[in-house]
């Protein structure tokens, strides 16, 4: 239990639940079932977090599958997975996703549009933009373009995708303790086109976004040769690389650290994290697969749920991971001295957020917002610097007219 301020407002009570980790099964021809049944029944993850498992687990629900065959059937099935963990943890029923691999041939068999979780997570959540980020202790890689062919890459990496990648990296990483990223853009051709003599694109297309992106105040440079650019952020110069294609980025994360790594959604509005493997028909059903990664996985999705707020995509509030609940403007301060944005519920308003304003000294009654315990007083400290009833005033020293309620 901690008590944390948010300018007027003060929370009286805050008590921590253990958070709840969804885990989808992925194609149930795969091994998804296996290293969901075993990272469910991992000790070190039954101290952290409550795991619920999604779609076909047990032997007996798994007997209509034939173990490392395709089928429109696994496909459907791991796709009603996906369905009913993202509804759930939009509903706030759980905290976050990890999601075991799906086959994306079973996916176009089933007559499924989506070419996996990425672009599927985002359509169920209605995300205007979202990126794959391969995440390790060593590397960070996101990447510009996923699931296309090679020939097509050039031709969709345009200057709005690379700028809005960019700018989704920026505002994402913060989440993960880097709360001014400093991001690397691989460039697309050999030796980042040399000036146009290998290829026009990193002159034409890949630098103007950078240039666009540093105007904008981002911490972003590039484009750099993709043959050294991947050493340089492991030993420190960068906190991320962004790669123009799937395998120009993969090849360096799993190089590194396969097993490791785990795969994450930036841009949805639910936490999302997942494995850096595939389906891996030839092993399945032999009870030899390695659960290290989704593990890995339901670690870093319970470390974004309890760790600090985090903004929106494309909006300027700011959210708890694993809350329903959100507020503009206003950011709290914890016992520890951290600041981090204030979860409330949304019948709390102020004037910096929609709806009708409250009067201080209301106490809002205790109600639970995902792994939060929330009884929140809306009270003036100190006294004397209570808002008028026009909420308009200024501020000591402060000549402008000004709501004595606005943040810091």
């Amino acid at each position: 239990m901690r008590q944390l301020r948010a300018g007027r407002m003060r929370v009286l009570r805050v008590t921590e639940r253990r958070p709840r980790i969804g885990i989808t099964v992925g194609d149930p021809a795969g091994i998804g079932p296996e290293i969901a049944r075993k990272a469910a029944s991992d000790a070190a993850l039954s101290s952290l977090c409550d795991i619920v498992l999604y779609g076909p687990a047990t032997e007996q629900e798994l007997a209509r599958f034939e173990r490392g065959r395709l089928s429109a059937d696994a496909g459907r099935a791991a796709y009603d997975a996906i369905l009913a963990a993202t509804s759930d943890a939009q509903a706030g029923r759980i905290d976050a996703i990890a999601t075991a691999p799906v086959n994306k041939e079973a996916f176009a068999l089933a007559g499924l549009p989506w070419r996996g979780h990425t672009d599927l997570l985002g359509h169920l959540t209605g995300s205007p933009r979202v990126a794959m980020m391969f995440y390790a202790e060593s590397l960070r890689v996101i990447l510009a373009t996923v699931h296309i062919a090679l020939a097509e890459v050039p031709r969709a990496l345009t200057a709005e995708l690379l700028e809005g990648t960019i700018d989704l990296a920026a505002r994402e990483l913060p989440r993960f303790g880097y709360p001014a990223p400093r991001l690397a853009l691989a460039g697309l051709n050999p030796h980042a086109g040399e000036h146009g003599v290998i290829g026009r694109e990193d002159d034409d297309v890949l630098a103007p976004a950078v240039a666009a992106a540093r105007a904008r105040g981002v911490d972003v440079t590039g484009p750099f040769p993709a043959d050294t650019i991947f050493g340089r952020a492991m030993r420190g110069e960068f906190d991320a690389v962004i790669a123009c294609y799937h395998d120009q980025g993969l090849i360096p994360i799993k190089l590194v650290a396969f097993g490791r790594a785990v795969n994450v959604t930036l841009g949805l509005p639910i936490v999302r994290t997942s494995v850096d493997h595939g389906t891996a028909f030839d092993i399945a059903g032999k009870g030899v697969a390695d659960p290290s990664s989704l593990i890995e996985a339901v670690k870093l999705a319970t470390k974004l749920v309890k760790g600090t707020g985090y903004q929106v995509p494309g909006t300027g509030r700011y959210r708890l991971p694993g809350t329903q609940a959100v507020l503009s403007g206003i950011r709290v301060r914890s016992g520890s001295g951290r600041r981090r944005p204030a979860p409330l519920p949304p019948s709390c308003t102020t004037p910096h957020s929609t709806g009708e304003m409250r009067p201080l000294g209301q106490t809002l009654p205790s109600r639970r917002i995902g792994p939060l315990e929330l009884s929140i007083q809306l009270s003036p400290s100190p006294p004397e610097r209570r808002c008028p009833a026009s909420w308009r005033s200024p501020r000591p020293g402060d000549a402008r007219d000004r709501c004595r309620c606005d943040p810091e």
